[in-house]
């Protein structure tokens, strides 16, 4: 929606946002190693990738500090399975 006073189209800056989001290599081999780590201990824990991430890699941008969220335990307690 428009703002009473500026038309978005006015904007010098269009922004692309992709619709699906390409992992590196790195980033895959960064996810199955949590999801291993869960199934060797026996969890069904949901994890999500959230923040800053999302976005860059959405606005087709690079971005190493991936934040994920656990659905029914604490990061301490993940980390100690990884441990």
């Amino acid at each position: 929606m428009d703002h009473p006073f500026l038309k978005y189209d006015d904007l010098p800056v269009k922004i692309t946002v992709k619709d699906q989001i390409d992992l590196t290599d790195k980033e895959k081999s960064i996810f199955e190693f949590m999801l291993k780590v869960l199934e060797a201990n026996g969890k069904t824990t949901t994890l999500r990738v959230a923040g800053g991430w999302v976005r860059d890699k959405l606005l087709g941008k690079e971005s190493d500090d991936i934040d994920i969220a656990l659905d029914d335990m604490f990061g301490e307690e993940f980390a100690e399975m990884i441990r």
